[in-house]
């Protein structure tokens, strides 16, 4: 497998890979950035009996190349007076092609994401979502997925002690097992029976 991940600091600078999302120390962020993935006749859904396949079939099958492509926006502003606004967005594109004669696989679609938060002194309130969308085909769209989230984050030594509550709402869902959320060849569909939860995670640093 071939990738790569590049990221452009519009204002303020970010060296990590990932972002903070809330940085408290009063500096104001801003990003773009872009990441790639490929693997030749590897678009496959963890088990060789789940490959999307070029032509053939069985054994004999060649399988399609596996391909992502993923970009993102982030601001992260502070406002002063220990107040901090930030906002992010991303969209990925999964192709792992299509089954022989046939024209979608259950894999190949497009995630967006977005999330908004506000840091009034040590409590946040946020929200974000996420959405699946599987290209049309065959599968009729049966491993759509999405997410709504919102909660309250309250840092108690800023990022190093902090406590977090938090709603969400996703479709579809096993019941009693809100985790299962990553798209699977199993899924009920998008009008599958929706899952609320609510979470409560805490973390200590010493």
């Amino acid at each position: 497998m071939i990738g790569g991940h590049v990221r452009v600091n519009l204002i303020g600078d970010e060296t990590g890979y990932g972002l903070n999302q809330m940085y408290l120390d009063g500096k104001t962020r801003a990003s773009i950035g872009g990441a790639v993935q490929y693997q030749p006749r590897a678009a496959c859904g963890g088990a060789v009996t789940t490959c999307s396949l070029k032509s053939g079939g069985g054994a004999a099958g060649v399988v399609n190349d596996y391909k992502f492509f993923g970009g993102d926006a982030f601001l992260d502003a502070a406002l002063g007076g220990d107040l901090e606004f930030a906002v992010s967005a991303s969209i990925a594109r999964w192709d792992y092609g299509s089954n022989a004669g046939q024209t979608g696989f259950n894999r190949t679609g497009t995630g967006i994401t977005g999330e908004v938060d506000l840091r009034i002194g040590g409590i946040a309130p946020y929200i974000a979502a996420y959405r699946y969308l599987a290209d049309a085909g065959t599968t009729s769209k049966v491993v759509d997925r999405r997410k709504i989230a919102a909660g309250l984050a309250f840092f108690l030594k800023g990022q190093q002690d902090k406590i977090n509550v938090e709603w969400t709402n996703i479709t579809p869902g096993t019941p009693g097992n809100p985790g299962a959320i990553a798209p699977v060849a199993n899924a009920g569909g998008i009008n599958g029976a929706t899952t609320n939860a609510i979470w409560v995670q805490g973390q200590a640093a010493f």
